[in-house]
């Protein structure tokens, strides 16, 4: 994995695109707009993935990634105040973790321990598990609003199981 992690986030030049009817966050580098996406290093997945209407879900815990779960609100603060007065449903949960949707093409790998050089063998969804360490790509997908109230997710892009 590269060097795109939360930590280089910079929270307030995250904007919303109005891009064909579709609320879109976005991120202003240098007079340019990019599709927010970042790097989450040794998070736990306390269910593994699951499925329901069609799509899959996971849910991420942050128990000692804390700094990495503070940055994920206050991104959450940002998207409230450029969306206020309508109100935005949280996909944060508990005191330290939130609920992802994974991506229809997901890369899912596990990290071969047998091998020094860590070489990553590809696997299937099923291959994640209650209590799974994990190295996700996530990038903030876009903004709905159904009934005078925002929703919006995090997209799992790739895994990498621990």
């Amino acid at each position: 994995m590269s060097d795109n992690n939360l930590s280089m986030l910079n929270v307030s030049s995250i904007v919303i695109s109005n891009i064909r009817n579709s609320l879109c966050p976005r991120m202003i580098v240098m007079k340019k707009t990019y599709p927010i996406g970042f790097e989450l290093f040794n998070v736990k997945t306390p269910f593994g993935i699951d499925v329901a209407y069609g799509k899959s879900y996971i849910k991420l815990e942050f128990e000692s990634q804390t700094e990495q779960y503070l940055l994920l609100r206050e991104i959450e603060k940002r998207l409230m105040v450029l969306q206020h007065p309508i109100p935005i449903k949280s996909c944060l949960y508990g005191t330290c973790g939130i609920s992802a949707l994974v991506d229809k093409n997901v890369e899912i790998f596990m990290k071969d321990t047998q091998e020094t050089e860590n070489i990553l063998k590809p696997i299937s969804s099923y291959g994640i598990s209650r209590g799974d360490i994990l190295d996700i790509v996530l990038e903030l997908g876009n903004i709905y609003v159904h009934n005078n109230e925002c929703t919006y997710k995090y997209i799992v892009k790739r895994i990498i199981k621990h």
